[in-house]
């Protein structure tokens, strides 16, 4: 599913992505539009009815790579066996070759939703933020280096090159603090008040807890649990196939776990009772590694409850830490932070540039003189008038004196005005907000 605020039509400058490639749902965020797919793939095959009509309803859901042809999300989850759908499960043996391969495979395939219908092999240069599970972050240097580079996206929509100049990788929940703590400017939240910020994280395949101590990450009191939602889908699926003889499609697991009822033949039924028993064990899950990380958290001001099984376990996490907040588009929260925190980087960037190119002009000079012109020569002295008798001899009145002070050399003039491109208040105010922001983001991704 794509959602459009504005296509994005130039490739004059980078694009800014935020990329969430979850277990079970792929996100991904821009300043004008998002991206959520479901986390699978398989070989496409022949259609023999309905090929285009088919094609249209899930664009950009095929893909062309050195390994073949896949398909990906919904398009595969709808016309392939559920034998034939492969997602991914936790670590592998070898997470280069294969799980950062696949994680690579579904970051192209949001990228051409991203820029759907661009053709002809443009290249578009992109700024990437994502994140890892807490305790797969050693990982990261590797996952960074697939990431880079130039890649060839070919899907049924789309053929360009993505060439990704800057990787920014952070443990997942990360996303949702800077969620939090930023902007999608990338400017600081003045709304954010916390201190010390928690965030738990229901994943499909792994529950994570983060620590952020005013901009600090708390490497003790976060970690990850290889657990999640699939525990739930699983008892679903027993129970289903149990009831009826054969195993159910994702998306029936997936309305049971939402709705609690599912359609067989025709008629609604009533899984209200399995789904409860399918949440208990993710309730335990994520209680039990907050306690272990937190105790009982009366020193963490926030505790944000993000992730695609947020809403599932939010009651009972509130009822013993009051101070927790279930987070609001939870499965997207964490996108949309890696994309705040790109932008507050870009943003960070761009104000160094600015102090190199400009410098703040001296201040004025307080006290300096200032000339003053002389005092008005007297009037002058009234003619003698002689007697009657004396000759009278005409007195020349003489020439009063100019007023030549604007242009003597000997006075000072006054100090020049300032430069209106940058004033020194305002370096001094920039350069304050810079240290600002440095202060709540401290903690940076993995630069590995």
């Amino acid at each position: 599913m794509t959602t459009r605020r504005q296509q994005i039509q130039s490739n004059d400058e980078p694009i800014v992505v935020g990329l969430d490639i979850g277990y079970g749902v792929v996100k991904a965020v821009t300043g004008r539009q998002t991206v959520i797919f479901p986390s699978v793939w398989g070989y496409a095959m022949n259609l023999r009815y309905q090929a285009a009509e088919i094609a249209a309803k899930y664009p950009g859901d095929e893909i062309r790579d050195e390994d073949g042809v896949w398909w990906i999300g919904e398009k595969a989850q709808s016309q392939l066996r559920v034998g034939e759908v492969r997602r991914l499960r936790g670590r592998t043996a070898d997470e280069r070759a294969m799980g950062h391969t696949q994680r690579l495979r579904l970051a192209k395939v949001a990228l051409g939703k991203l820029l759907l219908g661009q053709q002809g092999g443009t290249t578009w240069d992109i700024r990437l933020a994502t994140g890892l599970p807490v305790d797969h972050m050693p990982g990261a240097g590797q996952f960074k280096e697939v990431l880079s580079g130039r890649h060839l996206v070919q899907t049924d929509r789309t053929n360009l090159v993505a060439n990704i100049t800057d990787v920014m990788v952070m443990p997942q929940p990360y996303g949702t603090i800077y969620r939090h703590q930023l902007t999608d400017r990338g400017l600081l939240n003045k709304n954010h008040t916390a201190d010390r910020t928690g965030v738990i994280d229901i994943g499909t395949y792994s529950i994570d807890a983060a620590l952020d101590d005013d901009g600090e990450f708390i490497d003790s009191a976060s970690g990850s649990v290889e657990a999640g939602v699939f525990t739930a889908q699983e008892i679903i699926e027993r129970a289903y196939e149990s009831d009826h003889g054969q195993k159910p499609s994702y998306r029936d697991v997936e309305t049971v776990l939402r709705t609690g009822f599912v359609r067989v033949k025709g008629t609604l039924e009533d899984y209200s009772d399995v789904r409860q028993q399918a949440i208990e064990p993710l309730i335990a899950a994520t209680l039990n590694l907050m306690n272990d990380k937190w105790g009982t958290a009366a020193n963490i001001d926030v505790i944000y409850i993000a992730g695609g099984g947020a809403s599932m376990v939010a009651e009972e996490i509130q009822n013993i830490y009051p101070q927790a907040q279930l987070v609001e588009n939870s499965q997207m929260s964490n996108a949309q932070g890696y994309f705040n925190y790109a932008m507050f980087t870009q943003s960070e960037a761009d104000f160094e540039e600015d102090e190199a190119v400009y410098e703040a002009p001296p201040p004025p000079v307080r006290n300096a003189p200032v000339a003053v012109a002389p005092p008005p020569a007297p009037d002058p002295a009234p003619a003698v008038v002689e007697p009657e008798s004396a000759v009278q001899t005409a007195v020349e009145e003489p020439t009063p004196a100019e007023d030549d002070s604007a242009e003597d050399p000997s006075a000072e003039e006054p100090a020049p005005t300032p430069p209106k491109r940058r004033s020194s208040s305002s370096s001094s105010s920039s350069s304050s907000s810079s240290r600002s922001r440095s202060k709540k983001t401290t903690s940076e991704p993995s630069d590995e």
